[in-house]
C-alpha cells in the first residue's frame, strides 16, 4: 500500500498496522450470498413504460 499523509488516531493506526502484517484474512463465509445479491442488483426483471411530453423528452435526452 502506498504511503499517504493521513492523520490516524492510535486505534486506526493499530488496525492499519495489523492489516499490513497480514493478520486480516477473508473467510468468505457469506461470499455466495453477496455474489447473488450483487447479481440481483443489476438484473433487469421488469419493464416499465411511461409517457412524457416531447419537451420533457428533449430535456431528458440532453442530460444523457
Amino acid at each position: 500500500m502506498a504511503q499517504k499523509d493521513y492523520k490516524l488516531d492510535p486505534e486506526e493506526q493499530e488496525v492499519l498496522d495489523s492489516f499490513n502484517r497480514g493478520e486480516w484474512v477473508s473467510k468468505g463465509e457469506h461470499l455466495d450470498k453477496y455474489k447473488e445479491a450483487a447479481k440481483q442488483t443489476f438484473a433487469k426483471t421488469h419493464r416499465i413504460n411511461f409517457r412524457v411530453s416531447e419537451k420533457d423528452f428533449i430535456c431528458l435526452n440532453k442530460r444523457l
